[in-house]
């Protein structure tokens, strides 16, 4: 019952990086999966979700890392 959030991009350039990585952690699950080595894929395509977790609409981007930034609830 753990969430870990992970910290949102701050820039249209940080959201390239992090689309540009995923795409490449997808195309090696492609590879992978290719070669039925599925655990690994099932691997590459959860570490590209992960990274997609961090993409949020621009307009959101200054909120959310304020919301990250609040102290956790007692």
């Amino acid at each position: 019952g753990i969430i870990l959030w992970q910290q949102p991009v701050a820039s249209k350039a940080e959201a390239t990086l992090v689309v540009v990585e995923a795409s490449h952690l997808r195309g090696r699950a492609f590879a992978a999966a290719g070669h039925g080595d599925h655990p690994a894929a099932r691997d590459f395509r959860f570490q590209a979700t992960l990274l997609e977790a961090r993409l949020v609409d621009p307009r959101w981007r200054e909120t959310a890392c304020e919301l990250l930034r609040l102290p956790q609830a007692a």
